[in-house]
């Protein structure tokens, strides 16, 4: 769970970072994107790692929601190139199709939470 979250984290920051230099508010160091980029692919390596224990150690049921929840990461990942229609950047909110993709990802999360509960009584 820990993984799956920082890489949902992890893309929401990203596409600010981009919606930053694109709406031309602000500046982006390369840094700061190495930074991003960096924290981001650990969390999407472990959230695969873990994936692939549940995988090899069951329950099945529950590895089949792990490799849900990592398809809901790529699917979210094409949202980090998304910025406001309006050209105006919004710091309080996400884009409305960014925030849907972190909604569904946050959910298949929530949904490999639920179970796991389940198979740990």
């Amino acid at each position: 769970m820990e993984a799956a979250t920082s890489s949902r984290s992890g893309v929401i920051r990203l596409n600010v970072a981009h919606r930053r230099v694109k709406l031309g508010e602000d500046e982006v160091s390369a840094e700061e994107i190495l930074a991003l980029e960096t924290t981001y692919y650990t969390a999407r390596n472990d959230l695969r790692q873990v994936a692939g224990l549940i995988d090899l150690f069951g329950p099945d049921d529950l590895a089949e929601q792990a490799f849900v929840v990592r398809e809901a990461d790529r699917q979210f990942r094409r949202a980090q190139w998304i910025v406001e229609e309006s050209g105006v950047l919004d710091r309080s909110d996400l884009p409305p199709s960014v925030r849907e993709s972190a909604t569904k990802m946050e959910a298949e999360i929530r949904k490999f939470t639920a179970m796991a509960r389940k198979s740990m009584r």
